[in-house]
């Protein structure tokens, strides 16, 4: 008896070590993918790698919090690249992995019109949202699920010359010597029709070839209509620079303006610091007092995160935080849904202390141009100062 009973513990003790006992179930992560299609390598991979790296803190900012807040759910955003080596089809090819494959949500690129096209070409059809900063008509008008994250030169132009009119009352003859491309026709164009709606006048307007050195020859004849302002559409920095330069060395005394955060250090080293004093810049800002905490922020968390600071992550990170407000405030990963949000006007206080609105229809047929303050920025010794602001309503609806 004995015997059977220790055999029956024994059998009992073997069973219940080959029972399965039930684990508590573990949900999936739910995620929302944004595919960035971006040169990540290559001539512009310091353009493209900042882009994305602005979209990874727009992430960061809701991931911080649980992610995002879906139809009382939570979403981790997930980033996944495709580096499109700043061609088109690499761009095209990197959309279709990251749309079929991958099954994005989003898609944030690419940086210019011909690869931006190519990303479209996979979008739109598959109907999934597209923030890129192409600067071309096309990559946003009739594409439904197209927005554009760059303010371009048509938005900024109103803004610019109505705060230089306030800002800078004694200036009203503008003078324009750029580059001879599509670029800098289009950016005369616009500079010439902005000025005149604030009482100011074009008195020099004239191109140079490129790789051109020697700019007295077009200066001379600028300098003799007495501009207040030279101011660079579209010059490459190298040759703005030597503009400059050589302006001064001809004894003049006025404003230098340009579309662009000035870029100080580069300026230095060839015009020299007294050549660029008051140098006048737009864009966003991450100094002084006018700049906003969140943007100062994002500054610190960019450094601490990649060791190093580029502001061009400040171009789509920020409208990119929009987007995903607009997911929560949607309550569906519908994309039509989402849309329907962005395109309602209302007015984003992204994370980052900036607050925009997609708008634009009058010009694209549809809201999907991201508009949002801009700041002026003057160059005052080795540094840029914010002096001022450019509001969100000298843009939207400038023209008029």
């Amino acid at each position: 008896m004995k015997r059977f009973w220790n055999v029956f513990v024994l059998f009992l003790l073997v069973a219940l070590c080959t029972v399965t006992i039930p684990q508590p179930s573990v949900a999936a992560e739910k995620e929302f993918k944004v595919g960035c299609v971006l040169a990540l390598t290559g001539p512009l991979a310091p353009v493209g790698i900042p882009f994305r790296n602005g979209v990874q803190l727009a992430a960061d900012a809701f991931n911080a919090k649980g992610g995002l807040s879906v139809g009382g759910e939570k979403y981790i955003i997930k980033l996944i690249d495709a580096d499109s080596k700043f061609t088109p089809e690499g761009a095209t090819t990197g959309a279709r992995r990251l749309v079929d494959a991958e099954k994005a949500n989003m898609i944030v690129g690419e940086i210019n019109s011909p690869q931006t096209l190519g990303v479209i070409s996979v979008t739109e059809p598959a109907k999934i949202i597209t923030l890129h900063t192409a600067a071309a008509n096309e990559t946003l008008k009739d594409r439904p699920y197209a927005f554009r994250s760059y303010i371009s030169y048509y938005e900024m132009y109103p803004g610019i010359f109505k705060w230089l009119a306030r800002n800078r009352p004694k200036a009203k003859k503008v003078a324009l010597l750029d580059m001879d491309d599509e670029s800098a026709r289009y950016g005369h164009q616009l500079v010439t029709k902005a000025s005149k709606m604030v009482g100011m006048e074009v008195v020099y307007d004239e191109y140079f070839e490129p790789n051109a050195k020697d700019f007295n020859p077009f200066l001379l004849k600028a300098l003799s209509k007495n501009p207040d302002i030279i101011y660079n559409c579209a010059s490459a920095g190298t040759s703005w620079g030597m503009i400059m330069k050589q302006a001064r060395d001809l004894g003049y005394k006025g404003l230098f303006v340009e579309n662009h955060p000035p870029a100080v250090g580069e300026q230095v080293q060839i015009a020299g610091k007294e050549a660029i004093q008051g140098l006048i810049g737009f864009g966003y800002t991450t100094e002084g007092e006018l700049a906003p905490a969140g943007l100062k922020k994002f500054k610190a968390d960019y450094e601490k995160k990649w060791g190093t600071w580029a502001s061009h992550a400040m171009v789509p990170g920020i409208p990119a935080a929009a987007i995903f407000m607009a997911v929560e405030q949607a309550g569906s990963l519908d994309t039509n849904k989402i849309i329907a949000v962005l395109e309602s006007a209302k007015k984003w206080e992204t994370p980052f202390g900036v607050t925009g609105s997609f708008a634009g229809a009058e010009t694209y047929g549809r809201p999907h141009q991201w508009f949002a303050p801009q700041f002026a920025l003057e160059v005052k010794g080795n540094d840029t100062v914010t002096v001022g602001v450019i509001p969100l309503e000298d843009m939207i609806g400038g023209w008029k």
